[in-house]
């Protein structure tokens, strides 16, 4: 098929499951204009429906939008905005919403739309719904493509996360599944731990048990304080954020299931 259309093959990448024989791959070439991207959209759809597969074709050019949640920490963003700044991340940050006010100067540093979604009057199940309709309201005006939670301290209501499962990574300050939910450098410090880790994973109705996207740890020992274990465990979380952005943004994530394939 690529050959017909005087495609060259880049570079193939594929995983076979065993546990239930699926195989993934992931597959890049050259060589394919606007006209050729839409006849090879057109032949995948048939042969797609031929052998029961499912498939995404993208141009690699095509930068995604992105949307960056943060509260009140400030570590995740900084990051991601230095990185997008030196052209690491390839897409378009356009906005960072926020329920709280103190990182909007950041944002303005750099150049960033920011937007305040806190809801100060109501029941906490009223504001949770109206701060969703900033996403997403934010989700349609900036056609969003993806939304990264840098540290975001909101649960996400099921229905949000079923409508965006797909495209919110989350990264949790813990290497899950240990540890989920809030203060997770705390607990781990209650236990005696031995090694901290960071998760980015996608998000999903059940909290921190989306698919896993990167995972990293660091050896702490018994004199290592509770401040201690934050700052290190801040470095995790900025490395296997930005990590599991920038792979979301090439397309080398595959979704199966509640677990990944991840190209690399």
């Amino acid at each position: 098929m690529l050959q017909e259309h005087n495609c060259s093959i880049v570079r193939s990448d594929h995983f076979t499951d065993k546990t239930c024989w699926m195989l993934f791959l992931r597959i890049c070439f050259t060589g394919a204009t606007t006209e050729v991207h839409r006849d090879l959209h057109k032949a995948l759809q048939v042969q797609a429906k031929k052998f029961q597969m499912h498939y995404m074709l993208e141009q690699a050019e095509q930068r995604k939008n992105i949307a960056i949640l943060v509260s009140r920490n400030s570590h995740c963003l900084y990051d991601l905005l230095i990185r997008h700044k030196q052209g690491e991340l390839k897409a378009n940050i356009s906005i960072v919403l926020s329920n709280h006010p103190e990182l909007r100067d950041i944002a303005d540093f750099f150049g960033i739309p920011f937007r305040c979604i806190a809801q100060p009057d109501g029941s906490e199940q009223d504001k949770k719904r109206r701060m969703e309709d900033i996403l997403e309201d934010a989700y349609r005006e900036f056609n969003l493509d993806l939304f990264v939670l840098a540290r975001y301290m909101q649960i996400l209501s099921d229905d949000f996360c079923q409508r965006h499962s797909d495209h919110t990574i989350n990264i949790h300050h813990s290497f899950l599944p240990a540890f989920i939910g809030g203060r997770a450098y705390h607990k781990a410090f209650e236990r005696g731990v031995k090694v901290i880790g960071a998760t980015a994973h996608y998000t999903t109705a059940s909290l921190d048990d989306g698919p896993i996207i990167e995972q990293d740890v660091r050896r702490i020992s018994h004199s290592d304080s509770v401040k201690d274990m934050v700052r290190e465990g801040r470095d995790l979380e900025r490395v296997v954020l930005a990590r599991a952005v920038r792979w979301h943004l090439e397309n080398r994530v595959i979704i199966h299931e509640n677990k990944t394939i991840v190209f690399i």
